[in-house]
């Protein structure tokens, strides 16, 4: 696993308190609601020193899709 994947993982990690692939669907992952997606965003941009539209924020629905603002 590359290095961007374990950032991507451990972040997912500490959000959702499981594991999460990178191409697990918003809808699949129970845990994954409104307020977990901003948690994961802010936790992104944090990481990865980026600033996402907010536009785009509300329409990310899997942790690469994400990862595309990096």
């Amino acid at each position: 696993m590359e290095d961007f994947e374990k950032r991507m993982s451990v972040l997912a990690q500490n959000v959702f308190g499981r594991q999460v692939g990178l191409d697990d669907l918003r809808k699949e992952v129970p845990s994954w609601d409104s307020l977990s997606h901003f948690k994961l965003v802010i936790a992104f941009e944090s990481e990865f020193n980026v600033r996402i539209p907010m536009q785009r924020i509300e329409t990310i629905q899997s942790l690469r899709e994400l990862g595309e603002f990096v």
